[in-house]
């Protein structure tokens, strides 16, 4: 495997989209219980430039412990996710994440392996996937 100081990359961050901040409390907080580090408003130009979308957008981050999730806030453009895009997370409790995800309405996905253990993604509100391990 190359180092990535010298060769190749890493992942720095992630970047998803939600309809509503409260949306995103839901998922990053309640459900993964993951801490907000940063909270800023980017303005319409950048946005623009980068992804298309003309409106200024409030970016919250949540650290991981390892690369950071960027969530952009914007209703226009939630749910707009093509079809394999996904957040892979490993959790310290799997099965609480999954099962405070179900509780708040979330899509449940699972699918069996042959030797009995589960793929399990989670679905949020605006159609982001999430495949959630066990840490």
């Amino acid at each position: 495997m190359a180092n990535h100081d010298t060769v190749g990359a890493r992942c720095a961050h992630a970047g998803v989209c939600v309809s509503s901040e409260a949306r995103a409390k839901l998922v990053f907080e309640d459900i993964l219980g993951l801490e907000r580090t940063k909270d800023f408003q980017a303005p319409a130009e950048l946005i623009f430039a980068l992804f298309g979308v003309d409106e200024p957008v409030r970016i919250l981050v949540y650290g991981t412990g390892c690369a950071d999730v960027e969530v952009f806030v914007s209703a226009s453009a939630a749910g707009r996710a093509p079809g394999f895009s996904h957040l892979c997370l490993e959790c310290a409790d799997r099965d609480g994440v999954v099962s405070r995800a179900a509780a708040a309405g979330f899509g449940v996905r699972r699918f069996a392996r042959p030797d009995g253990s589960f793929i399990i993604f989670i679905q949020d509100p605006d159609a982001n996937l999430y495949e959630i391990k066990q840490a």
